[in-house]
Parts: structure tokens; sequence; C-alpha cells
């Protein structure tokens, strides 16, 4: 493949995984909105304590991130 033609695959990658972190981080704010508004809806104090504990404010994060490095490193293994 030319030059041009990896620069470009690259800034295309670059682009997908970009909108895709955007779209991450908007999911996890709105989801984090509507836990707080179950939260602060409940009747009374003692259930929204309770309705707090049972539903964590964020994700697990877990030890592999993101697949999405792993699928650019092998790429850039396989065309290198």
């Amino acid at each position: 493949m030319s030059d041009y033609m990896m620069h470009s695959l690259h800034d295309r990658a670059a682009e997908a995984r970009n909108r895709i972190r955007i779209m991450r981080l908007r999911y996890q704010a709105n989801r984090g909105q509507e836990i707080n508004h179950l939260i602060s809806c409940q009747p009374t104090a003692l259930k929204a304590v309770r309705l707090q504990a049972l539903i964590p404010s964020k994700p697990d994060t877990f030890e592999d991130a993101d697949s999405l490095e792993k699928l650019a490193v092998s790429f850039r293994i396989i065309f290198y």
C-alpha cells in the first residue's frame, strides 16, 4: 500500500476510535444522570440510600480497557 493510503486508513481508524470514545462518554454521563434522578425521586431518604447502594454510579472498568487499542496494535503488526 502507498503511504497515502496507509495515512488515510490511520486517519479513519483514529476518527472511528474517537467517535466510539465520545459515544461511550455520552452514554456514561446519561446513565449517571438517570441514576441520580432515580435516587432523587425516592419517597424517603432510606429508600434513596438503599437504591444508591444497589446501583453503582460508575460502571466497573475491566483490565482489558479498550479492545480497539489491541486491534490497532494487531493492525500495525500485520501491515508493517
